[in-house]
C-alpha cells in the first residue's frame, strides 16, 4: 500500500472515551497480571492505531498546507490531542495501583512503570483548554 492511499481518519474522542471506559472497567476487575496484561495489549493495538491515524493527518498535512481536507483533519487533531490523556491516564493510574505491580514490571519492563508514574504526575486536566488553544495558535 501506498502511503497517498492510507485514509484520513480523523480520531473520535466519543469512542476513545467509551474504548478508554471499558478498559478501566476492565482493569478495575483484573484480579491478576496476566489478566492485566492482555487488557494493556488492548489498550497499546488501539493507541497505536490512533497514532496511526494521528500521524498519517499531521504527515499529509505538512506536506500540504493549501489542502482543505488536511487543514481540518489537522484542527481537529490539535482539539482532540490533549484530550487523549484524560483517557489514558486513569489507565496508566490503575496499572500503577494493582497489588501486582512487579508481577506487571517484570513482564513490561520497570521503564514502562516510570513512564506511567511521570505521566500521572505531570498531569492536570485543567490545563485542557489552554493545550487546545496552544495547539490551535501553534498550527496558525
Amino acid at each position: 500500500m501506498n502511503f497517498n492511499d492510507l485514509p484520513i481518519n480523523v480520531p473520535n474522542i466519543n469512542e476513545i472515551a467509551k474504548f478508554f471506559a471499558k478498559a478501566l472497567a476492565d482493569l478495575k476487575k483484573a484480579n491478576d497480571a496476566k489478566s492485566v496484561s492482555k487488557i494493556m495489549k488492548r489498550v497499546n493495538k488501539y493507541g497505536n492505531d490512533i497514532s496511526t491515524d494521528i500521524t498519517v493527518i499531521q504527515i499529509r498535512y505538512s506536506i500540504d498546507t493549501t489542502n482543505e481536507e488536511y487543514r481540518e483533519a489537522n484542527d481537529k487533531l490539535s482539539e482532540i490531542l490533549p484530550q487523549l490523556s484524560m483517557h489514558i491516564i486513569p489507565i496508566e493510574k490503575e496499572i500503577l495501583d494493582k497489588p501486582f505491580r512487579k508481577d506487571l514490571e517484570e513482564i513490561w519492563g520497570s521503564f514502562l512503570f516510570k513512564k506511567y508514574e511521570n505521566d500521572v504526575s505531570g498531569f492536570d486536566e485543567r490545563i485542557i483548554p489552554e493545550l487546545i488553544e496552544e495547539n490551535r495558535l501553534s498550527n496558525e
